[in-house]
């Protein structure tokens, strides 16, 4: 079937705008009729469900949106008014045929799962789950919290390298400026002269950098792009995240995330009753961590065997005794999804403070480099200043 927008009116002379599956155009307008609305504009969708995409913020203001309307509203009549608030946006697109789908009865979840791009499987499932269970309202609800949390993690990620970044920035740009401008109009003053050897260094430093410029910006480009390209690999990805887990720090905000992130998932999907099996194979994509999907895949094959995931997972030395403890007080309790969700807080709160210290470490190390490089080129040029004897010669 093809996907066509149209513009039409209806029996009260109010515009209406909407997305249509059909099989050829002439079907299209025949259905428009039959639901009483008149063609004034019908065409092919540009957008393809496949590969249409959203903010995570959007997709944070849909869900939240939706989960309040439900509490006094049926499905169709929620989306509908969903589809009349968020007219002109992107989103509108997916709104209204949503609307449609709906309408023609397809289940809510076999609609979202369309759009993979936009709803994961975490959020279809939990969907689909809550229709057979009828608490779709609460599901919803649920989903807002998880993607909240997801994208204040995301956000504290992203404060927290923030000003080193800007710091590494400046320090690269007083580089550039000392290397390729303030240094060469210098050089001719000490033109035939003996010089002291720091000086000569950094001389000549300036000197190879501006005569090899643009080898140098070329081989930089090339190198940092074959890094992105190689990271993307499923062996650059598990080399280059088990390299950060052998520095300390890097390690422990690593662990952190990640087990925030699966924590948080796992106790969403076992709350809503979606069964373990199933909900830990989720919640281990959402890890997105090779190194620790690992972890979790050896120790499924043992809970399919009926033995406790605690049990399983106290043997990696990557998984922290405090998680393991608590894990196993939930199996023992038959709460494994409330001690996830404290679980999943506790993480929280140790992120924050150990973003706090590596961002309060490595300004000062940075201001410290920026410092040395400033003050060996200043101690360079000055050194040959203080000879006055070789100035008279």
């Amino acid at each position: 079937m093809t996907l066509y927008q149209y513009v039409a009116v209806n029996e009260k002379g109010v515009k209406q705008r909407g997305v249509l599956n059909a099989d050829h155009i002439h079907l299209a307008k025949s259905r428009l009729k039959e639901m009483g609305l008149f063609v004034i504009k019908l065409s092919i969708s540009k957008a393809r469900r496949g590969a249409f995409t959203l903010p995570a913020a959007t997709v944070l203001s849909f869900t939240r949106d939706l989960s309040l309307l439900l509490r006094s509203l049926p499905l169709y009549e929620s989306l509908l008014t969903l589809e009349e608030k968020y007219r002109g946006q992107k989103i509108h697109f997916l709104l209204t045929d949503l609307c449609e789908l709906v309408r023609q009865g397809t289940d809510l979840s076999k609609a979202l799962a369309l759009y993979p791009r936009v709803f994961d499987h975490i959020y279809v499932t939990l969907i689909r789950t809550a229709e057979e269970t009828g608490n779709l309202e609460r599901v919803f609800d649920h989903l807002a919290t998880l993607i909240t949390n997801q994208c204040h993690l995301k956000k504290q990620l992203i404060n927290a390298l923030l000003y080193p970044a800007f710091l590494a920035t400046f320090c690269f740009a007083i580089f550039c400026g000392l290397f390729f401008f303030l240094i060469p109009t210098m050089s001719e003053l000490f033109e035939d002269r003996a010089l002291h050897p720091m000086t000569a260094a950094v001389i000549g430093l300036s000197r190879f950098l501006n005569e090899h410029l643009f080898s140098l910006v070329t081989i930089t480009t090339a190198g940092v792009a074959g890094l992105i390209l190689w990271r993307k690999t499923e062996h650059g990805k598990r080399i280059w995240k088990a390299s950060a887990l052998k520095i300390p720090i890097l390690k422990r905000m690593t662990t952190e995330a990640v087990l925030i992130r699966f924590s948080g998932v796992l106790s969403t999907l076992l709350s809503n009753k979606v069964p373990f099996l199933e909900s830990l194979s989720f919640a281990k994509n959402a890890m997105y961590h090779p190194i620790f999907e690992a972890v979790i895949t050896r120790a499924e094959s043992k809970v399919e065997e009926g033995k406790k995931l605690s049990d399983e997972l106290k043997s990696s030395p990557l998984m922290p005794p405090l998680f393991v403890r608590m894990l196993a007080v939930g199996e023992e309790g038959g709460e494994v999804d409330i001690m996830l969700k404290h679980l999943s807080q506790i993480y929280a709160e140790d992120l924050e403070k150990s973003l706090q210290r590596f961002t309060s470490l490595l300004q000062p190390i940075l201001l410290l480099f920026m410092g040395f490089v400033v003050g060996l080129v200043v101690l360079s040029v000055l050194l040959p200043l203080t000879d006055a004897g070789s100035f008279l010669n």
